[in-house]
């Protein structure tokens, strides 16, 4: 059935129906007030409830029983005695609610230190609209509750979260339950642990525990941090082996820019070389040791040390043979997900012995023919001979005896020929590409002591 100012409503003009309208317009204003009374009374019921719930007193009375609980609980509040009182106010004010027994209430509440509860129902008394019902006591209990509920408010402590970066997904719980809004101040009790807990999408949890006296207004900064994320994984390729045996070619360039650095005229020079490889991994490290050979093999070509005269001029010739011993420390960076392709730097030490040949030094002289191209020149028979070439066969200086035969004795016998001598080379740079899990194909370039190191090795897997 449609309610009879509902109807009333739909048609106010004539003037049978203006009275009914004026009626049915009365009725909806009063039913909203009480209406708005009832969700306050509610209210301020549900905030005893809890408190009785935490308590166990008895939430039913009727009429008789809960007048008697009012006068008697508030005549035990006014002697102080709040322990008995306050399971009698709240069985009053279950039964029927009463302002000045509800701020009786949070009175004792404020007595036995439930300063949030007492807040609270101080709020909820402030908000009240006044009744007809309401006695003195009750109207001036209203107008006391809102500074009653500040003055609390002054001695809450609070909480304010400052949220030093955006996350996602943040869940933020104190003493258990949800915060709903963060950025807001949070009041809890004095003198009492408050634990929080916080957590958003891909951080840890983040928990603290506090415990805050009265008045005390606390910023935590929160902090989350971030969780670890798991290292994205390659494609895994086929298992390589650690140790590998090879056989490398390994030649040494000297080109003739960097010889007339302290020799004038000379040649590019080039000594290939070849050895045998045993490479291991250590760590993440490589270690490749050889043993190679190489050949310094000369062809005749005049030189001389670099700002003297052309005097100085000699024909040399080398048919020198070297061994060498070397280790390798060389680190590899994977350029592809499958392990085919790495890039390689590092450097090599080790040592060199020229185990076979001679250094042949012989002045020369400039013929006829030759004019000034030193390359032209041709070999001293003895001092002045052939006669006239004085000037450069000679036996005036430190090259006296340099005629055809004349061998460089080496660094032990005052000489300038290093018959073992060290080897260093740095950095080497270098290419590997594995086209089959147990073979192996390595390019390499390196600066060292004999010279632009060039090299390319092959090896196996065991």
């Amino acid at each position: 059935m449609v309610p009879t100012f509902v109807r009333f409503s739909s048609d106010c003009s004539s003037a049978s129906a203006k009275d009914a309208c004026s009626s049915g317009v009365s009725l909806l204003r009063s039913a909203s007030i009480t209406a708005v009374r009832f969700a306050r009374s509610a209210r301020i019921l549900s905030i005893i409830a809890a408190a009785m719930g935490a308590v166990g007193v008895p939430q039913s009375a009727h009429a008789g029983r809960a007048e008697w609980a009012a006068a008697k609980g508030m005549a035990l509040a006014r002697k102080g005695d709040c322990v008995a009182a306050t399971p009698l106010l709240e069985e009053a004010e279950l039964a029927r609610h009463k302002p000045s027994v509800a701020s009786a209430l949070a009175g004792c509440y404020v007595a036995l230190g439930e300063l949030l509860r007492a807040a609270e129902l101080y709020r909820a008394v402030a908000a009240e609209e006044p009744a007809r019902s309401w006695t003195v006591a009750d109207r001036r209990a209203a107008e006391a509750a809102k500074q009653q509920a500040a003055d609390l408010d002054a001695r809450i402590p609070t909480i304010t979260l400052s949220i030093a970066e955006a996350y996602e997904d943040l869940d933020i719980l104190i003493n258990g339950k949800s915060w709903t809004d963060p950025l807001e101040a949070k009041q809890v009790a004095p003198d009492t642990q408050v634990e929080i807990e916080a957590q958003a999408k891909d951080t840890e949890v983040f928990t603290i525990k506090l415990v805050l006296a009265e008045g005390e207004r606390k910023v935590l900064e929160l902090r989350l941090n971030r969780k670890n994320k798991p290292k994205s994984t390659k494609p895994s390729g086929p298992v390589r082996p650690t140790t590998w045996l090879g056989a490398r070619f390994r030649g040494y360039l000297m080109p003739k820019a960097i010889v007339n650095t302290v020799f004038d005229s000379g040649a590019t020079l080039f000594a290939p070389g070849a050895g045998l490889t045993l490479q291991t991994a250590v760590g993440d490290a490589t270690l490749v040791f050889s043993a190679a050979y190489a050949n310094y093999r000369v062809p005749e070509m005049p030189i001389k040390p670099k700002n003297t005269p052309d005097t100085e001029y000699e024909i040399v010739e080398s048919d020198l043979q070297a061994l060498f011993a070397t280790a390798d420390i060389l680190w590899n960076r994977e350029l592809d997900n499958e392990g085919r392709w790495s890039a390689r730097i590092g450097l090599g030490v080790g040592v060199g012995w020229f185990f076979y040949g001679d250094l042949y030094r012989t002045q020369a002289y400039p013929t006829k023919s030759s004019g000034t191209d030193p390359y032209l020149y041709a070999k001293c028979n003895g001092p002045n001979n052939p006669a006239g070439s004085f000037r450069y066969c000679n036996q005036l200086d430190s090259d006296a005896e340099h005629y055809a035969g004349y061998t460089e004795p080496s660094w032990f016998a005052g000489g300038k020929l290093p018959r073992v001598f060290p080897f260093l080379a740095f950095p080497i740079v270098g290419l590997s590409w594995t086209p089959a899990p147990n073979v192996g194909i390595d390019l390499e370039a390196a600066a060292s002591v004999s010279g632009i190191m060039m090299g390319l090795g092959f090896r196996y897997g065991l």
